[in-house]
């Protein structure tokens, strides 16, 4: 499998049946890893200085925070011991 689903539908949130959705669009499918790959290489070939490729001062919290995976794992940690206290007191 080339190409990962990531959206049943890609449509943006002011989506009406009447008018063209170009707000937000999201692709339905996103490339694999070596197709990703080719195509930075590419971009940073053909266009060294593209503002994608500038990630001076990022750091991988960063990343995380904009992946939403700090929000995730915290969200997790915090249900975790929510069911641990209410076992505790089913038990004591």
């Amino acid at each position: 499998m080339t190409k990962t689903v990531t959206l049943h539908t890609a449509r943006s949130t002011l989506y009406t049946p009447n008018m063209k959705d170009l707000d937000l669009h999201q692709p339905t499918q996103m490339d694999d890893v070596k197709t990703m790959l080719r195509k930075f290489k590419k971009l940073r070939r053909e266009e060294p200085h593209a503002p994608s490729l500038d990630i001076t001062g990022i750091d991988l919290d960063d990343v995380y925070d904009r992946a939403g995976v700090l929000a995730q794992s915290e969200k997790i940690k915090q249900t975790m011991e929510a069911l641990e206290k209410n076992l505790k007191k089913a038990a004591g």
